[in-house]
């Protein structure tokens, strides 16, 4: 996802960009079912409908005003500037996982469905 809207700030060919978009968007689906998954994973099973809609209404949320945000950046900045910001913020949560996966005792959560 990062290295598609990073190549966003270089790339010019709309064949080019088309696959780029394909990409990032890719990337975004294989994320966001992931990150799902990883919340039922971790949730007794009373909460997670709450956990799950909560999730869905905060990135709906954050989508809404990152789009309201975007399109000033492109206006006032160009779209290599909106590119490049949006390749950073691709890679700040994994950066963000990476630190807590070299934690002892990383994924080990009792009572999900890993340890079943």
């Amino acid at each position: 996802m990062a290295i598609s809207a990073l190549s966003l700030a270089w790339i010019e060919s709309v064949v080019a960009i088309g696959f780029a978009l394909f990409g990032l968007g890719l990337g975004w689906i294989v994320a966001y079912v992931a990150g799902s998954a990883e919340l039922v994973d971790r949730t007794p099973p009373t909460e997670r409908g709450k956990l799950l809609g909560f999730g869905d209404l905060g990135a709906s949320f954050l989508a809404a005003c990152l789009t309201l945000l975007g399109g000033f950046l492109l206006n006032e900045f160009g779209p290599a500037a909106l590119a490049l910001l949006t390749g950073i913020a691709a890679l700040l949560p994994m950066l963000w996982i990476s630190r807590d996966a070299i934690r002892p005792g990383f994924g080990e959560v009792a009572g999900t469905l890993r340890s079943r």
